[in-house]
């Protein structure tokens, strides 16, 4: 399984980690942030500041080709 960080409900928008993200990965979607997986390194910088928990490396299922 690959992994991925996501961004839950009780974000209050508070910018930190999308001010903090080196890659630029972390986009604003209206009043949402959402974690773009393809540039995302898992640095934990967004991690390390959030001030709610609420990113959170969770699993995800590879997708397979049939």
């Amino acid at each position: 399984m690959d992994k991925q960080l996501k961004i839950f409900s009780r974000c209050v928008s508070c910018d930190n980690c999308h001010l903090i993200c080196p890659e630029g990965a972390i986009i604003k979607n209206g009043q949402k942030y959402t974690v773009e997986t393809w540039a995302c390194t898992i640095c934990y910088l967004c991690v390390e500041i959030c001030p709610t928990n609420c990113i959170k490396l969770v699993e995800i299922e590879k997708e397979v080709d049939l």
